[in-house]
Formats: C-alpha cells, sequence, structure tokens
C-alpha cells in the first residue's frame, strides 16, 4: 500500500472542496462552496498563511491536512498550528498506514 502525503496544488480544490464539505456536515457548519474554494485558491497561493497538504492513498486523494501559521511568544516564534484533519470514511480505521 503506497501513501504519500503533498502538498496540495489548485487543481486539488474540487476534491478538497467536497471533502471539506462533507466534514463540515458532521457537525452542521455552514459551508458555502464559492468562497471555500476562493479560500483554498488564496491559502495554497500564498504560504505566509499556512501550507494545506493532500494524503494520497491508493493512488487517491484520501484527506487533507491544514496546518495555519502564526506567531506565539509562549513557543518562541512562529508556530503551525493543526487547523484541520480530515480522512475521508473509507480510508478510516486501518490498522497500518506507512508513509
Amino acid at each position: 500500500m503506497n501513501q504519500e502525503i503533498l502538498r496540495a496544488e489548485i487543481t486539488d480544490i474540487p476534491v478538497l472542496c467536497k471533502m471539506m464539505k462533507d466534514f463540515y456536515a458532521i457537525d452542521h457548519y455552514p459551508f458555502n462552496e464559492n468562497l471555500v474554494a476562493k479560500n483554498f485558491e488564496i491559502f495554497i497561493e500564498n504560504d505566509k498563511y499556512g501550507e494545506c497538504f493532500k494524503i494520497i492513498s491508493e493512488e487517491q486523494i484520501a484527506g487533507y491536512i491544514i496546518l495555519t501559521k502564526y506567531f506565539s511568544f509562549e513557543f518562541g516564534g512562529e508556530i503551525l498550528f493543526l487547523d484541520e484533519l480530515y480522512i475521508k470514511p473509507k480510508f478510516r480505521n486501518r490498522k497500518k498506514i506507512v508513509f
């Protein structure tokens, strides 16, 4: 089984939006697909905000990770905060994941 974590690209936005919509539906969060797609574009193109990664398993996007940057005096400067982590249901509860 081949898995990778790769930086998300602009071409991944439709798949990322679908996963985010599914993720937000769990807790009934509002979801505006046009706004989310635009925000993904801004976020992916400007690494000053953080990084978006796609999780690849079985040669398809299995999930995503969003790390946001901010500055913390407590932690000595710029840090990354795990803002979102989503795995599609069919890829969850695997016994062994090797990267």
